[in-house]
């Protein structure tokens, strides 16, 4: 099992965003939302092996995860773009199945945070 604080680490994005609680609610919000479609959207790549967007939208992913302190995702997202630049279609089929999976283990962590609901 991850350690909690790789999965989200609440209070580290609160340190981010300056405490503003509304801002980080919102933000999570967001990145949610953006972050669901960008996996349907990495699903629809892998399946026809679009090396270049799966490249593009796991960057994204990367970015999107390390600002709100989503440390898991954010490295698998960082593997899946390893495997794309080398076209590994192996590679990036293994880390899509773990970036799922952390994915929803991240959904569950931000509805545990009490200062969320």
């Amino acid at each position: 099992m991850s350690d909690p604080k790789n999965i989200f680490d609440y209070k580290e994005v609160c340190d981010r965003f300056m405490e503003e609680k509304e801002l980080v609610k919102e933000v999570l919000l967001v990145y949610l939302q953006k972050t669901e479609k960008d996996i349907e959207k990495l699903a629809s790549c892998i399946k026809i092996n679009n090396f270049e967007e799966i490249r593009f939208i796991a960057h994204a992913i990367k970015g999107g995860s390390l600002n709100i302190s989503a440390k898991n995702i954010g490295e698998t997202a960082f593997n899946i773009e390893k495997e794309a630049k080398e076209n590994s279609t192996t590679g990036v089929e293994k880390y899509f199945e773990i970036i799922k999976k952390d994915f929803e283990e991240l959904k569950d962590a931000i509805k545990k945070e009490k200062d969320l609901n």
